[in-house]
This record gives structure tokens, C-alpha cells and sequence, in this order.
């Protein structure tokens, strides 16, 4: 199964390096976000995590929230960078009775490449 990327294009830059300058200035925003590049150091890998059990980050277009979000992340990596995430968001298609949405297998086509869900 592959998961399409929606929105890519509309609430995001669909090209990975006008994506990733995006990002990045997410992180570099000084009045909404941290300031900084986290750093996904050798010590932020290891198996000794925070205590960060899960964050609510918000998820509208990067122009409108992703300095707020990149907080959240920002302390992920810092904190501890995990090797699996679970991601439960709203479910905005209506299809089917429940409010949230789970893409629990194939994988999550990107602008940056496919990345695996570890089902």
C-alpha cells in the first residue's frame, strides 16, 4: 500500500530541496520556533530515551504552524531520537466511522523518498 502525499505541493514545497530550505527555516524561526538545527548527534541516537512518550504537534502548512511544530521535533532529536514512531492523525477523508487515521502498512511516498511504515 502506498500512502500519497495529499497536500504536497499546497501546504508544503513538493521538491526536496525547496522542502528541506522550508524546514530548515521552520527550525530557524526565532519568535515561534527553537532558533536552531536540532543535532542528531551519536548521543541523540542512542537507546537511552527521555522521557518524551508522545507530542501533539499541530499539522497545518508549513507557512501557518511549522515553527510551532518544529519545537516538537526539535526535542525529539535532542531528547533522544527514537527509531519508530507511531503517527495517529485526524482523519479528514470521511470515509470510513472513526475520527482518527492509521496507515499501518506499505509505505509513505515523500518528497525526500518512500519511507517504510514498520508494521
Amino acid at each position: 500500500m502506498i500512502r500519497e502525499p495529499v497536500v504536497s505541493g499546497l501546504f508544503y514545497n513538493n521538491g526536496p530541496d525547496t522542502l528541506s530550505k522550508e524546514i530548515e527555516n521552520c527550525f530557524l524561526n526565532k519568535d515561534l520556533g527553537p532558533g536552531k538545527i536540532p543535532n542528531l548527534s551519536v548521543k541523540s541516537q542512542s537507546k537511552d530515551y527521555s522521557k518524551i512518550y508522545g507530542a501533539v504537534v499541530p499539522h497545518a502548512g508549513y507557512i501557518y504552524s511549522g515553527a510551532l511544530a518544529s519545537n516538537s521535533y526539535y526535542e525529539l532529536v535532542e531528547n533522544g531520537f527514537p527509531e519508530t514512531f507511531i503517527i495517529l492523525s485526524p482523519n479528514h477523508t470521511g470515509e470510513c466511522s472513526s475520527n482518527i487515521s492509521i496507515f499501518n502498512e506499505g509505505y509513505w511516498k515523500t518528497p525526500f523518498g518512500n519511507v517504510n511504515v514498520d508494521s
